[in-house]
């Protein structure tokens, strides 16, 4: 044990029986000198009536301590989670370990109605424990029949792994042909696979071609630590504020010397004078119509603290996004209701986001 304590310093021992057996060693005292796992104080051991009674030794003037390594974890692991306070006393963290069929990933995505547009990105975390000789995979299956897969080659105890339309990644062929997107296909479903075995829960990614030839999506950081997105394929709305920040200078003027002597100014001097000026962009989407599990994982979006929106322009077919560009936004939206569709069979949401940052104009 280590003695923190010095010759010198005064001390207050409590005993666990507060004295009783031992009086003499109960109560202020000054360390006379120290060793290794003891100290002496002024009091004779022959008055000590019970060696087995433990107790506290403390600074006099009541100073803090810090005792380190009272207790060692290991092989303990964090992830970027925010449980809901009602679904905390039943959190099994065996639940995602990807052991069996059942298991699941780090995510509250939907695991069979969610319905995804050719643009939107996924990215959810998967506990792929170091995974690297072999190599864990995802298994991909499609509609068409077609089944692919990619390797998963984790540094790390959680890893994220894309699974969404737009960056599935790249893919090995176990049957049929790529791309695994075809225009004949309507939904794949994908699942971790260790040793050759199904390790989760199947999750069934269904795609939506209601598109329009300009697509919004956000990208967000969901409750469980993973990358959910939703699209935006209803009317879209862009609206700016532009601040200002003035003064009013001074203008000096000239005296005209041609002629009669007069005092003039020039037409072009600037008195009031813009220092800086910025744009804030707003934008209003809506989504089209879904069903209640993924008006449920909306709720999500609406309070996340990460948030992306991704701007994608399709080809005259509607079928490949062409172009797209991620900006860093941050949602207006503070309300919102949980549809139910016992209560509203078509389910729409609105959200405001706007751009995380001004556009400065030049001054």
């Amino acid at each position: 044990m280590v003695n923190i304590f010095v010759a010198g310093d005064q001390i207050n021992i409590t005993q666990a029986d507060l004295g009783v057996a031992n009086p003499n060693l109960e109560g202020l005292f000054t360390v006379l000198s120290v060793g290794v796992g003891f100290l002496v104080v002024s009091s004779p051991f022959a008055a000590v009536t019970d060696i087995t009674i433990n107790g506290a030794i403390t600074y006099a003037d009541g100073r803090k301590t810090i005792t380190r390594d009272i207790i060692t974890a290991i092989k303990n692991f964090v992830f970027n989670g925010a449980i809901r306070w009602v679904e905390w006393p039943v959190y099994d963290y065996d639940d995602f370990m990807l052991n069996n069929f059942q298991d699941r990933f780090l995510t509250n995505l939907p695991p069979s109605e969610f319905y995804a547009t050719l643009s939107q990105d996924l990215w959810v975390n998967a506990v792929a424990n170091n995974s690297t000789t072999p190599p864990d995979t995802m298994f991909f299956q499609t509609s068409d029949g077609d089944t692919f897969e990619k390797n998963v080659t984790a540094a790390a105890h959680v890893s994220g792994i894309s699974i969404g339309p737009n960056n599935y990644g790249l893919l090995s062929v176990v049957s049929g042909a790529l791309p695994m997107i075809k225009p004949t296909t309507e939904w794949y479903t994908v699942r971790y696979e260790r040793n050759g075995f199904p390790s989760s829960k199947q999750y069934k990614v269904n795609l939506d071609r209601r598109v329009r030839t300009v697509e919004h999506s956000i990208l967000f950081l969901d409750r469980m630590g993973s990358w959910g997105s939703f699209a935006f394929t209803g009317r879209a709305y862009t609206t700016g504020e532009v601040t200002r920040e003035q003064f009013n200078k001074d203008i000096p003027g000239y005296v005209e010397t041609a002629g009669i002597d007069r005092w003039l100014y020039e037409t072009t001097e600037t008195g009031m004078t813009n220092t800086y000026i910025a744009t804030d962009t707003t934008i209003s989407l809506n989504t089209d119509w879904m069903n209640q599990d993924m008006a449920l994982y909306f709720t999500e979006l609406i309070s996340s603290p990460n948030t992306y929106i991704k701007i994608s322009n399709y080809d005259a077919d509607c079928e490949l996004p062409e172009s797209e560009q991620y900006v860093s936004c941050t949602i207006v939206t503070s309300s919102f209701e949980e549809f139910k569709q016992r209560n509203k069979n078509l389910i729409k949401q609105s959200i405001v986001v706007k751009l995380a940052n001004n556009n400065i104009v030049n001054s």
